[in-house]
């Protein structure tokens, strides 16, 4: 009986053994891990900033475009017709100057856009030049209406007159009253515009003036 029941406590112990052997076999085998790829969704809201700002730039540049060929318009015009205006030279004179300073004052507010981290003191001079041109234009307008509107009633817009006609034979001589069609209905046209822009900026200063106080 003694050696029956130390076969079976051997045959255990081996089991139990083997048991072992087996559970740490398993303990040892490397885990196979799946590791997820996290997709990173791109941030949408720096796509709508730079949308916004690309948006921003082009409807500038748009502006740009549109309020810059008004000026170039009268600089040019200025140009080609300076000398097709006797009634009153200086009719070109004045689209020539106003051309040139708006222009000048288009220029000075894109370098005011580009540098708004600027220093305190550059600021003020561009605002003061700003300021200055703005007066400049403005009593300008004023010049240029005294020019244009005092020949309203004796501008003609042809260039020759002929005086008689005997036999075939005709004279003819520079007329005195002439300036170009296009030049003195471009001017009045500018002018007139002028006055209207005036006026709407002076009721939205007026308006900001209010809603502040």
């Amino acid at each position: 009986m003694s050696a029956k029941l130390q076969q079976n406590r051997r045959s255990e112990q081996i089991h139990l053994t083997e048991l072992g052997d087996i559970s740490s076999s398993i303990g040892n085998r490397p885990v196979a891990t799946h590791r997820t790829r996290r997709t990173v969704k791109p941030d949408s809201r720096k796509f709508t900033i730079c949308g916004l700002a690309t948006l921003s730039s082009i409807c500038v540049l748009v502006i740009l475009g549109i309020v810059s060929a008004l000026p170039c318009t009268m600089l040019a015009l200025g140009i080609k017709y300076r000398d097709e205006c006797p009634i009153e030279h200086k009719i070109p004179l004045y689209l020539i100057v106003h051309g040139s300073i708006a222009l000048i004052h288009i220029v000075l507010g894109i370098s005011m856009f580009f540098t708004v981290l600027a220093s305190n003191i550059i600021r003020y001079i561009q605002h003061l030049i700003s300021q200055t041109l703005s007066l400049f234009i403005f009593i300008w307008l004023i010049i240029g209406s005294v020019w244009l509107f005092s020949v309203k009633s004796k501008v003609q817009y042809n260039q020759k007159i002929i005086y008689n006609i005997y036999e075939g034979n005709s004279w003819w001589m520079a007329n005195s009253r002439y300036c170009n069609e296009t030049l003195y209905k471009f001017t009045m046209a500018m002018l007139i515009l002028g006055f209207i822009s005036n006026a709407l900026a002076c009721c939205s200063s007026c308006m900001r003036f209010r809603s502040s106080t």
